[in-house]
């Protein structure tokens, strides 16, 4: 007998043994805890990693306004609103995929709470995050571990240029989100509902974005690896004739076109550690069996990106990540003939490996701390923003020819649509313009556009915001009128040196020449009955730096009243615009470009 163990008298009915049924029964129970507790542990994973994705790039959401980004901005807002648009389509156009933009903003209404550029931002930020789902499932189903598949997805997250492309208003966020779809689904869904919908889901890749066409061989390629060679050839029959429809009788409507980009390497250098790696170990996979498709799609990518920019990289990202992370997973599990003779023994990595390790990880640090502080949070206000609401203050529901930037302003401010024109459809003829909104795109343009030359030679500068410029179009008086600063300064300073005009303020500016003459006119004649307290003449924004000359003043005195009645009792040309009061103070605002001559005894000294 076994030292310790007491011989003890039982009953064998008070031990019931279990039959083989009871036994049957219990064991998928404990099968189907653990596959539920798994099942947990990989939604708490996902729930932290679109947590990850979704901040960083929201609080990098109005970080820069790339001049590419205003074409798509234009026409997901004018789809949104069910309005037309009159801009012609130039470089890279996606009708289909402005429709899945529009069709998202339309849906939750983001125009109503952001932006135009921040709202169709949105779109993309929520298109990242399916990415980072589908990115996780796809490294999965290729057999990765899921500490790797993690570890992809939190790169991607975390990394500056990942951030930089993938909260842009640009379609090939939406293409890269059905390609990883339609590649989940090759690894692992079977029968033809599924190989229709991987037709389907490559078809709205390439229709989205013609890029996507540098993946189809890897598509291809792990179709015959996970299909019968005939399955596949169903997939490939069904999408090349999906695709003759959208390239045929539906082109008008579906069919995308590609222009050249710029900035590539302004955004590798974003993040050029990570950038570089990918590349070589994409280079590297190509001796790879398992990752050659994936390595052969992302080099088509990257060769792309040098012609064509942001959007090739937006495409090149995801799959670039996977590709390294599979290709280094594979070659760390790789074992030389040595290494399988002596199996049963403890491995052991290399000093030198650990020290190369390292130092990707610092060099990654490093990288991402320079790429975080090029992507700064928050940015100053909108030039175009000030341009826009002084429009509005000065030529409301005048007709304003604009590039697709200044369209989207002025339409989310609620201006006419119909009053809006757009630099791109002026080939030959844009003289029924008011007014131009002239941002530095706009100007690039006038080589290829006679007829936007010819309205910016008739246009006189009324209001400046930075870079861009409103200026008024006359046909009437081309011609400009000659400068009159130096009778304004004359007429000025005869006003500040008079004893019955008290300056409080903005002495430099009568002095200056730098006062309309219609005002400097108006409280002379006033002063010639009552005296005077000039309170400020300040500047309305944008005005100053177009040249323009001060045409507000703000003016108190012992009768506020009568000052009011005086001034707003003027007739043709020397009428205000507007005359109000509080607070015992008058401002008075006069109209626009003032006639000339109205000082001509101040011409000579």
């Amino acid at each position: 007998m076994t030292p310790g163990w007491t011989l003890t008298s039982v009953r064998m009915a008070d031990y019931a043994v279990p039959t083989m049924t009871q036994v049957a029964l219990s064991e998928p129970s404990t099968a189907h805890r653990a596959f539920g507790r798994r099942r947990l542990e990989s939604v708490d994973v996902l729930l932290a990693l679109l947590a990850l994705t979704g901040g960083l790039r929201l609080v990098h959401l109005a970080v820069g306004r790339p001049d590419f980004e205003a074409q798509p901005v234009a026409r997901v807002f004018a789809l949104s609103h069910l309005q037309s648009y009159p801009g012609v389509p130039t470089g890279t156009s996606s009708p289909f995929g402005w429709a899945q933009l529009a069709g998202y903003d339309l849906l939750t209404r983001a125009f109503d709470r952001q932006s135009p550029v921040n709202a169709v931002r949105e779109a993309a930020v929520v298109a990242a995050l399916g990415t980072a789902v589908l990115l996780w499932l796809l490294a999965k189903r290729l057999g990765l571990p899921s500490w790797v598949a993690t570890l992809t997805v939190v790169v991607l997250a975390m990394s500056p240029l990942a951030i930089g492309v993938q909260r842009l208003a640009l379609a090939e966020n939406l293409a890269v989100l059905w390609l990883l779809a339609a590649l989940t689904l090759i690894c692992s869904a079977r029968g033809l509902v599924g190989e229709l919908l991987v037709a389907a889901f490559l078809l709205a890749a390439v229709l989205t974005s013609p890029l996507a066409f540098a993946m189809l061989p890897t598509a291809g390629w792990l179709l015959l690896r996970h299909r019968d060679p005939n399955r596949a050839v169903t997939v490939g029959v069904t999408f090349t004739f999906a695709l003759g429809i959208a390239f045929g009788p539906a082109a008008g409507l579906l069919r995308p076109s590609l222009g050249p980009g710029s900035g590539f390497a302004a955004w590798v250098g974003l993040d050029p550690v990570v950038a570089t790696i990918a590349l070589l170990v994409s280079v590297a996979s190509l001796w790879s069996r398992a990752w050659r498709p994936f390595g052969v799609g992302v080099l088509s990518l990257a060769i792309a990106a040098w012609w064509q920019g942001p959007g090739a990289l937006t495409l090149a990202v995801p799959f670039a990540l996977l590709t390294t992370a599979g290709t280094v997973h594979a070659a760390a599990l790789a074992r030389t003939p040595h290494q399988r003779k002596h199996s049963g023994r403890r491995r052991r990595y290399s000093i030198p490996r650990v020290i190369a390790v390292y130092l990707v990880i610092a060099a990654t640090a490093a990288s991402w701390l320079s790429g975080f502080a090029k992507l700064r949070v928050g940015e100053p206000s909108s030039p175009l923003a000030g341009a826009g609401e002084w429009l509005r203050d000065n030529a409301s529901g005048a007709r304003v020819l604009t590039d697709d930037a200044g369209w989207t302003e002025l339409a989310a401010a609620g201006w006419p649509t119909g009053s809006l024109m757009v630099a791109s459809a002026c080939a030959a003829d844009c003289e029924t313009a008011d007014w131009v909104l002239s941002t530095p795109a706009l100007r690039d343009q006038v080589p290829a556009l006679p007829g936007l030359a010819t309205v910016l030679t008739f246009a006189k500068p009324a209001a400046k915001f930075g870079d861009i410029e409103v200026s008024r179009v006359s046909i009437v008086d081309a011609t400009p009128a000659p400068k009159e600063q130096g009778s304004r300064a004359r007429a000025g300073a005869m006003l500040a040196a008079s004893p019955r005009i008290q300056l409080l303020a903005d002495a430099e500016t009568l002095r200056g020449g730098h006062a309309d003459p219609r005002l400097l006119a108006t409280i002379a004649a006033y002063v010639s009955l009552d005296p005077l307290k000039i309170v400020a003449l300040p500047e309305i924004p944008g005005e100053d730096a177009a040249g323009q000359p001060r045409r507000r003043a703000v003016l108190t005195g012992d009768d506020p009243a009568k000052i009011a009645r005086f001034f707003g009792g003027q007739r043709d040309i020397y009428r205000p615009a507007a005359v109000a009061t509080a607070d015992d103070r008058v401002t008075v605002t006069y109209p626009l470009f003032p006639p000339g001559g109205l000082l001509a005894p101040f011409d000579t000294p």
